[in-house]
């Protein structure tokens, strides 16, 4: 094969690919920003007018549009702390627990191999724990002390919080497979008389269970 049939053939198409997934990519991200600011604006004006549940909802939502660097996201975050503070510095453990929860499930909902916010993830789980652990009927015969129940309650919010490890190694699997299997047949497919697709069926189906793989491996780690 000749340079120039390789240039034209391999990596002219492999460039344009990438560019396709660069622009995608950006494009999600573009969205994923101005969501996040959008429902922050929101939040905060229902906060201004004495709406705190309203404000929590859609503070959570502005911190679920999680991009990696999105100052957004952090002042969504920074937004429900203050509205769970607020909240319980006036008298109202039930919207300080939403707000705490709200923090909670933001979080775990954008992790994926790692958790972006552990320290706000943190500060819920003990706060959760411990608007749980205070607001029940008082102590009967029997029942565990407050602060062990309280201890309790905050080691029930610690479990499966972190990424899974197998689906973790999962993921990075299927990335490899995905990409190995497609340079593959980028290159063991170009020929001087066109693309065979009868030469690269195997490849293709291995980067087709990559892609199964790298998806899953996301979805559940």
């Amino acid at each position: 094969m000749s340079s120039p049939g390789l240039l034209r053939r391999v990596v002219v198409p492999a460039l344009v690919a990438l560019a396709m997934v660069a622009v995608t990519a950006a494009l999600l991200v573009g969205r994923a920003r101005i969501e996040a600011q959008r429902e922050l604006r929101t939040a905060e004006a229902l906060a201004a007018g004495g709406k705190t549940d309203e404000a929590i909802v859609h503070a959570r939502r502005a911190a679920e549009w999680y991009t990696p660097g999105d100052p957004h996201v952090s002042d969504a975050y920074q937004k429900l702390i203050a509205l769970a503070r607020m909240s319980e510095s006036r008298g109202d453990p039930a919207s300080a627990l939403l707000a705490w929860r709200a923090v909670r499930h933001a979080v775990l909902s954008s992790r994926w191999a790692v958790i972006a916010y552990d320290g706000e993830l943190a500060q819920a789980n003990a706060a959760i724990a411990r608007l749980a652990a205070s607001s029940g009927a008082p102590a009967s015969i029997g029942a565990p002390p407050a602060d062990e129940l309280q201890q309790s309650l905050a080691d029930g919010l610690l479990r499966n919080v972190h990424p899974r490890t197998g689906w973790v190694l999962v993921m990075l699997l299927g990335f490899a497979l995905l990409a190995g299997g497609a340079g593959y047949a980028t290159q063991r497919g170009a020929g001087n008389q066109g693309y065979r697709w009868s030469l690269v069926r195997w490849p293709l189906l291995v980067a087709a269970a990559g892609a199964v793989a790298w998806a899953l491996g996301i979805w559940f780690a």
